[in-house]
């Protein structure tokens, strides 16, 4: 009898545990496949635009301030529609966001003066902060007040959840 129940809880178990990797049920866990898939089909298109684009007026420029461009005066040098902050400690950093440990130390007035001027991304975001393991409260809450008195609306800010290396 008693090898009955166990025989039968573990096929229950077996045909569970076959059903869930079968059927994507909600709630199961994370299918990093789904995702896969979908981060394919976003590179496969972007591949696409890529073969199309024409680079030979990129320019770079280790000032995030002040970059000269070296395009014709015709031409305006293409402005990245958001901000990228650093907060480390109660600092703030004008950082760019391939390379976020670089970049230089600005003043939240600064930072409020750069971020009016943005243009937002797609997704409407002209804010993108980054914290640094030892970023303080306090300096995060006078970014948000700041930006609260500049009119500029929380939805444009993004923080990003992990910290800076």
């Amino acid at each position: 009898m008693k090898k009955r129940y166990a025989g039968g809880i573990g096929v229950i178990l077996v045909l569970g545990f076959i059903m869930g990797q079968l059927w994507r049920i909600p709630g199961l866990g994370t299918h990093s496949d789904e995702a896969g898939d979908v981060a394919t089909e976003n590179s496969e298109t972007n591949n696409e635009d890529d073969s199309s684009t024409d680079y030979s007026q990129v320019s770079v420029s280790s000032d995030l301030r002040n970059s000269v461009s070296t395009l014709p005066a015709s031409e305006t040098a293409p402005v990245s529609p958001f901000v990228t902050v650093a907060i480390q400690a109660d600092k703030y950093r004008l950082t760019d966001p391939e390379e976020p440990q670089g970049g230089e130390v600005i003043s939240l007035e600064e930072v409020v003066e750069l971020v009016k001027k943005a243009s937002g991304s797609d997704n409407g975001i002209r804010l993108r902060v980054l914290f640094y393991k030892n970023a303080q409260e306090g300096a995060v809450a006078d970014l948000h007040a700041a930006m609260a008195s500049a009119n500029i609306p929380r939805e444009d800010i993004q923080e990003i959840s992990d910290f800076v290396d």
